[in-house]
């Protein structure tokens, strides 16, 4: 399904890019057109080579993303989750009866004009996608449809450039006469700083029915029951039989499970994406007592790579061989118990080296494997030294229903001691997923450890 919309010059100065907002949050089509009018263009070189500030550079960098727009070739500006592009249409060439009170001379009226013009030549379903209350009013005596953007689409306010002079200057009073710690935090992907953060993560699909059904068959033609095809003079008994039947039911019945949860395993496994969180002390004296809290805020955890219960979830996945048919002198002999001998181990508890009261490292605590905060300290988080930097593994919890891409924030806080106040911050956080083959790694892991075949 597509949605066709026609934006008015204030969407492009005062939102967020297209590529960036959550359309899904306007409509459920999976592609969204947005056609490019004449007089939003005209408008758009009028600010661009206006006074300086954001205006300007928001102007600059849509005017040059449609540079190479012409009809009948679209711009793709988002390729999934929906996909976005631009597009222009022809011009309309045939008269078209306006209403008499349109005025081309003003540009809301002119933006109406032509959006009656793309109507009336076969355009059908076309939106403008406006959020000013008066260009409303206007679309609703013309019999256009309007629609409004959200307001979590918008830009924060322009500051004022003689409100970030006096603030530089405050700032810098307070390091001269108080020496005070200045805390900086940015997030890192791949190596580069963003504001935004955007990162992809494999994600695997449950198998289907049919495929657990097929496998299960190869399993069984694979190895079959053993007490159809004894050979030999070997003498088994009753119960050895009955012990080998329950043994195989159990074994085709965990295969049966490890195959429908090989999805959450691997999207465990595989599913991790990697953000960098990097500190840096700018100011004029030590930070001491520091202390640092992030929290995922939105449908995703942190992950603690060095847990004990992670390790263990990491763990390549085995499927179990198949059981084997005993004769009661064996079964005398055999003592199953002691093949899971490990299992009954106690915990060994983790250990981890804790960074002392005044040290200058920075001490990282996950309170379990998997959590939605995660909290640093550091007693004396020294000026001018190298970014800290810790990587943070974030993990979208096993739910077919997971919204593509995931959307969410990346917020905390920080003190120290010395530090007048509390320090906050935060960035957008978009996990886009990569989807997988999940029968071609439950084929792959049938084929190399039991020799399965399908």
């Amino acid at each position: 399904m597509k949605a066709l919309y026609a934006p008015d010059t204030n969407f492009f100065l005062q939102f967020q890019q297209p590529s960036d907002v959550a359309w899904k949050d306007l409509t459920d089509a999976d592609e969204i057109e947005l056609v490019m009018l004449l007089t939003v263009v005209r408008e758009l070189d009028k600010h661009g080579h206006g006074p300086g500030g954001r205006r300007r550079k928001v102007a600059e960098r849509v005017l040059r993303s449609i540079r190479g727009l012409e009809p009948g070739k679209d711009l793709e500006v988002r390729r999934q989750g929906p996909r976005v592009v631009f597009r222009e249409i022809e011009s309309v060439d045939d008269p078209v009866d306006l209403p008499s009170w349109i005025d081309r001379s003003k540009p809301d009226e002119a933006i109406l004009a032509e959006i009656l013009e793309y109507q009336a030549s076969g355009i059908a379903g076309l939106q403008l996608l406006t959020a000013d209350m008066a260009l409303h009013r206007l679309a609703r005596r013309a019999g256009v449809q309007a629609v409004m953007p959200p307001d979590e689409w918008k830009l924060p306010p322009e500051s004022d450039p003689n409100e970030k002079r006096v603030a530089e200057l405050e700032r810098q009073m307070r390091l001269v006469q108080g020496r005070a710690p200045e805390i900086r935090v940015w997030p890192e992907v791949e190596g580069t700083r963003v504001e935004v953060i955007e990162v992809r993560a494999p994600r695997f699909r449950p198998v289907g029915d049919d495929f657990v059904r097929r496998a299960l068959s190869a399993v069984k033609q694979q190895h079959p029951d053993a007490t159809q095809v004894r050979v030999g003079i070997t003498v088994y008994t009753g119960e050895s039989l009955e012990t080998y039947k329950t043994q195989r039911g159990d074994w085709l019945e965990e295969i049966r499970e490890r195959l429908e949860r090989l999805h959450l395993i691997l999207n465990v496994q595989r599913g991790l994406a990697k953000i960098d969180l990097c500190l840096k002390n700018a100011g004029a004296a030590i930070a001491t007592g520091f202390v640092l809290e992030v929290d995922a805020e939105g449908p995703f955890r942190f992950v603690d790579p060095d847990s004990r219960v992670v390790e263990r979830l990491m763990e390549p996945v085995a499927l179990p061989g198949p059981p084997k048919l005993r004769s009661s002198f064996e079964l005398g002999l055999y003592r199953p118990g002691l093949a899971s001998l490990e299992h009954r181990l106690p915990e060994i508890p983790d250990f981890r080296l804790r960074a002392t009261p005044d040290s200058p490292d920075f001490d990282w605590d996950y309170e379990e494997g998997v959590v939605d905060q995660v909290q640093a300290t550091c007693g004396q988080f020294r000026r001018g030294r190298r970014p800290e930097r810790h990587t943070l593994s974030v993990f979208v919890p096993a739910d077919d229903e997971a919204p593509d891409p995931v959307q969410g924030r990346l917020g905390g806080w920080y003190t120290a001691d010395n530090l007048a106040e509390e320090g906050t911050f935060g960035f957008p956080v978009r996990i886009h997923f990569d989807w997988q083959d999940t029968e071609a790694e439950a084929a792959r892991l049938l084929r190399e450890q039991l020799q399965v075949e399908l």
